[in-house]
């Protein structure tokens, strides 16, 4: 890859900025639960919803406003930027933490949410600036391999902290401090990039600048379909990140520790998926690669759902992985994530390639409205039917959905666009 210097510096950025994102959020939900933290007469269970909704908030209402302050600001000076509030974010956490100001901490979730909000538009936009054409597939494997690896990470030792917060607190200390510090190091090696377009005028009309967007790129085919594709992916994703530790749980009565072995192999997956891409999509037409990862999707989500109701009961975690059954299961989770990561890989890269060189900052903003969008579709069809069907049979739900989309980007994806 040429220019690599500066893509591992980026590389970097991103990635402890969405570990500290996930570990933060991570610590606060279960720190709620442990602390049996009630707020407006929430319970912990519902201030973790709406946790989880304050940090998803943002990527709602300014996604459009961050896509036109990447368009007309220099990005790289941005990043910077960014970097500086993500370390205030940090101090002002760490103070309402120390003097248990719950709605503090709240508030702290949601800023990260908006500084995550300005920063994705930044970081997908940049990439061309620094990756030449023929590198950008291999370099948004590794882009996608950082973010699950950063999220398994960041929510694992998050998880985690609500114990060594107590015994180690100055380790606790550094999980937040340290991120946005390295951070700022590497923010500061990043070559300064040209301006997409210093005219853009920045609008402050929330609900007409989303739907203008989203009316615009609409009329653009390959990048409207191009969203939505990334889209499924997410909706997939949150789906089945969600479904491991209730499957895990109530159907192989297993410990955390089985959780965890889920969630490794499902980054594990996704990230060989995200690196063998570039190698072997070269050999395909956009259109068909994508529907040939479909069917496989299809066809991991299918196994699953049968295998699901033969599972071999627990009786340690090395005892059932080498059980037939069990491998089976564990298998073909890992073909699952394979062939998302092989997936969703081109999109991103089309979404880089597709747009006018001073449209890419507000393609990828419009990109994350269509993903929190499905993201949190997936999480509320999720508890909708969490109580009205068996838990395998949520794979046979995600199925159905698959196939709908299957049909739906056979019908309308662009036959005929530039190879990536």
């Amino acid at each position: 890859m040429r220019n690599a210097r500066v893509f591992w510096k980026l590389f970097w950025v991103q990635f402890l900025g969405a570990f500290l994102d996930n570990f933060y959020k991570s610590f606060l939900l279960v720190f709620f639960v442990f602390e049996s933290v009630s707020l407006w007469a929430l319970q912990p269970q519902q201030l973790i919803a709406l946790g989880s909704f304050l940090f998803i908030l943002p990527f709602f209402l300014i996604s459009t406003f961050a896509g036109q302050i990447a368009t007309k600001y220099e990005r790289a000076y941005l990043v910077r930027f960014i970097k500086f509030w993500e370390l205030i974010l940090v101090f002002l956490g760490l103070f309402f933490y120390w003097n248990v100001q719950y709605v503090g901490m709240l508030m702290i979730l949601f800023g990260l949410g908006i500084q995550s909000t300005f920063f994705g538009p930044i970081k997908y936009s940049i990439l061309p600036e620094y990756v030449a054409r023929e590198d950008l597939l291999l370099a948004n494997g590794w882009i996608e391999l950082g973010t699950f690896a950063s999220i398994l990470l960041g929510s694992l030792l998050g998880t985690q902290s609500n114990v060594f917060r107590l015994t180690h607190p100055n380790f606790f200390y550094g999980m937040l401090l340290l991120p946005p510090l390295i951070g700022i190091y590497f923010s500061f090696q990043l070559e300064a990039v040209r301006i997409e377009n210093s005219k853009q005028d920045i609008g402050w009309h929330i609900f007409k600048d989303i739907k203008h967007e989203i009316i615009r790129f609409y009329q653009h085919r390959p990048i409207f379909m191009t969203i939505q594709g990334i889209s499924i992916f997410w909706f997939n994703g949150i789906w089945g990140l969600t479904l491991l530790p209730v499957l895990t749980k109530q159907v192989f009565v297993g410990p955390e520790d089985m959780v965890t072995l889920f969630l490794c192999i499902f980054t594990l997956g996704v990230g060989a998926g995200s690196l063998l891409c570039p190698i072997l999509q070269r050999h395909f037409e956009l259109r068909n690669w994508l529907l040939l990862q479909l069917v496989g999707v299809c066809i991991c989500l299918g196994l699953l759902w049968i295998q699901t109701p033969f599972h071999v009961p627990y009786q340690g975690l090395q005892n059932w992985i080498l059980q037939p059954l069990s491998f089976a299961f564990v298998s073909t989770l890992f073909g699952l994530s394979f062939t998302l990561g092989m997936y969703v890989v081109p999109l991103y890269t089309a979404l880089q390639v597709f747009p006018e060189d001073h449209e890419k900052s507000k393609a990828i903003a419009n990109n994350n409205i269509f993903n929190s969008l499905y993201m949190t579709l997936a999480m509320v069809l999720f508890f909708l039917f969490a109580n009205h069907i068996e838990i395998h049979d949520h794979f046979l739900l995600m199925l159905l959905i698959n196939i709908v989309f299957f049909v739906y980007l056979w019908k309308k994806f662009p036959r005929v666009l530039p190879r990536l």
